[in-house]
């Protein structure tokens, strides 16, 4: 009976893996590479050059969508991502040895255009893979994450500034972020922003 649970939960999650690469690969995206090990779909890899690289992504609206972006080492790059009109989305930096994740909704169909530059002279050269680990239907839950990662952003960048007024203006996004990612059920995210 036990060898039988465990059968079919095994099939279920490899099931359900099917139909959620199925569905990437029928109506989301073009030009993908493969399936990434990690349970994402890697759309490809591009080398960051002096100029930086930009990568188109056709995505349907009112869709919530994870986007990793995996480098090796530490080499500290720009991201931005823009919608259909060219008006940016998301536009952050990568920390050391952790991959960026751009959490957002898609406003409308399209392709949206993401740019990867270097940050330092060291980080030209960088190769960089491109995955999806999440795209569905976006949610009210999914609008309030991306509102925390919002907030978490702008705190950075206050953060970054080094005066007193953006310091302070800092706690409260960090305090909007932790918030947000508290009430989503985000508790390893809201810890970030303590």
């Amino acid at each position: 009976m036990v060898l039988n649970r465990l059968s079919f939960a095994l099939s279920h999650t490899s099931l359900r893996r099917l139909l959620l690469t199925s569905l990437l690969l029928v109506n989301l995206f073009a030009g993908f590479e493969k399936t990434s090990a990690e349970g994402g779909l890697e759309l490809g890899s591009v080398v960051v050059s002096e100029k930086g690289e930009t990568r188109r992504l056709d995505l349907r609206p009112n869709e919530y969508v994870e986007l990793r972006v995996h480098r090796d080492g530490d080499p500290i790059l720009l991201v931005s991502l823009a919608d259909v009109q060219g008006q940016k989305i998301i536009d952050t930096r990568t920390g050391r040895y952790e991959d960026v994740v751009l959490r957002f909704i898609t406003p409308g169909t399209g392709p949206y255009s993401l740019t990867i530059t270097p940050f330092e002279k060291q980080s030209i050269g960088t190769q960089c893979k491109l995955m999806v680990d999440v795209s569905r239907p976006a949610s009210s839950d999914d609008l309030i994450v991306v509102k925390g990662d919002a907030a978490f952003r702008e705190a950075e960048r206050l953060r970054s500034q080094w005066n007193e007024k953006d310091l302070r203006s800092s706690i409260d996004r960090y305090a909007e972020a932790f918030d947000a990612w508290r009430s989503s059920g985000r508790h390893s995210e809201a810890t970030l922003a303590l």
